[in-house]
């Protein structure tokens, strides 16, 4: 619903907290004064959710992740001792909610490949973690 809001305050369609969708239009240079009205909304979430790939690798799983829970946490995550296969990773996902929405997108990702163009379009997820990534020192 595009006036949904979460319990913790994230907004519309993409559901994106206030100050993220404040420094993403800043960034994009989208006019994001209106975040909850449907367009403004799903072009400031698409950029911070592509901002968020690029940072991350184009890792889908990790990427959904810190859209989730925040780059900074999906950051310390990554950086624990040994880094075990993507899979692996996801279920030990701290948080109860980032856990499942990531694995749901990943789900949901290789549902619409295979609806789009069947048994021939699915390729094999990377299960590997991104060794190196950067999130920079604004990330938000």
């Amino acid at each position: 619903q595009a006036t949904a809001e979460s319990r913790v305050g994230a907004n519309g369609l993409m559901q994106v907290m206030p100050q993220t969708a404040k420094r993403a239009a800043a960034e994009s240079k989208i006019p994001g004064s209106h975040f909850t009205q449907p367009g403004t909304n799903i072009a400031l979430g698409a950029f911070y959710l592509g901002k968020l790939l690029r940072n991350f690798g184009g890792n889908l799983a990790v990427a959904t992740a810190a859209y989730n829970a925040g780059p900074r946490a999906v950051s310390h995550w990554l950086k624990l001792k040994k880094t075990p296969p993507l899979d692996l990773w996801v279920a030990r996902i701290p948080y109860k909610e980032t856990r499942n929405y990531a694995a749901r997108v990943v789900a949901n990702y290789m549902r619409y490949q295979w609806l789009k163009g069947g048994e021939a379009s699915l390729r094999a997820p990377d299960l590997s973690v991104p060794k190196t990534f950067d999130i920079g020192k604004d990330a938000y």
